[in-house]
C-alpha cells in the first residue's frame, strides 16, 4: 500500500513539474511573440526618428543659407543706396 501511495505522489510530482515546465515554455513563447510583434513598430519608430532628425538638420542648413542670402541681399541694397 505504501508503494502505491509513493508511486501516486511521485507521478503527481512529475505531473506538477511537467505543468510548470509547460507554463514556463508558454510564458517564454508569449514574451517572444510580443517582442517580435512589436519589433516592427520599434524599427519603424527608430526609422522615423532618424528621418526626422535628418530632416531637421536639413531644415537648419536651409535656414542658415536663407539667412546668409538675406544678409548678402541687404548688404548689396545698402551698397546701392549709398551710391556705390
Amino acid at each position: 500500500m505504501h508503494a502505491k501511495l509513493r508511486k501516486k505522489q511521485y507521478s503527481k510530482a512529475k505531473n506538477q513539474e511537467k505543468s510548470q515546465k509547460l507554463i514556463i515554455f508558454y510564458k517564454k513563447n508569449n514574451i517572444l511573440y510580443l517582442f517580435l510583434r512589436n519589433l516592427d513598430f520599434f524599427v519603424n519608430f527608430a526609422g522615423k526618428v532618424q528621418y526626422n532628425t535628418l530632416l531637421g538638420m536639413k531644415i537648419q542648413e536651409v535656414m542658415k543659407l536663407q539667412r546668409k542670402s538675406l544678409i548678402s541681399i541687404n548688404i548689396n541694397r545698402r551698397f546701392i543706396d549709398i551710391g556705390g
